[in-house]
């Protein structure tokens, strides 16, 4: 039986081969439609309301928050030239606020200015990170020191 992430990763790579890079606004409705047709429960677009000393100061919201049995996976869709730290620590901080404990980021790499030969249609591959919650991450050793010491809530 393939897991939860397994299934999720599959229907990325579907639809990204199916879509192809550009095309960032219907990604997640595409996600959704795959998440659909496996018959896989999820909520779109969940409210995480966000406080500072018990008062309400904003919300954010989590692509995709899916379930399967007893398994829940926060799935945070990307459509960038490439992730990086922040992209992880925003999923981090969904996963801890929550309190999930795995996570997928998941980014349908788009078109870069570079003049690479295009990638043929069916060839493109979205690119995977498994990120985990509870984990401090240091980024004080990160090259923009005027980013704050830590961002995890």
């Amino acid at each position: 039986m393939d897991s939860l992430e397994e299934k999720i990763r599959t229907i990325a790579k579907d639809v990204y081969g199916e879509l192809g890079s550009g095309q960032s606004e219907v990604y997640q409705k595409a996600m959704e439609v795959g998440l659909r047709l496996e018959r896989i429960s999820f909520e779109s677009q969940k409210v995480i309301e966000l406080q500072y000393k018990a008062h309400y100061v904003g919300e954010e919201y989590l692509d995709l928050l899916v379930t399967a049995e007893s398994e829940r996976l926060v799935v945070e869709l990307k459509a960038v030239l490439g992730v990086s730290l922040p992209e992880e620590q925003q999923l981090r901080n969904y996963l801890n606020h929550l309190g999930i404990q795995r996570g997928l980021l998941i980014n349908f790499p788009q078109p870069s200015s570079s003049k690479k030969k295009p990638t043929e249609p069916g060839k493109l591959e979205p690119e995977f990170r498994s990120v985990s919650g509870k984990a401090a991450l240091d980024v004080s050793s990160q090259t923009d020191s005027s980013a704050p010491a830590s961002t995890a809530l």
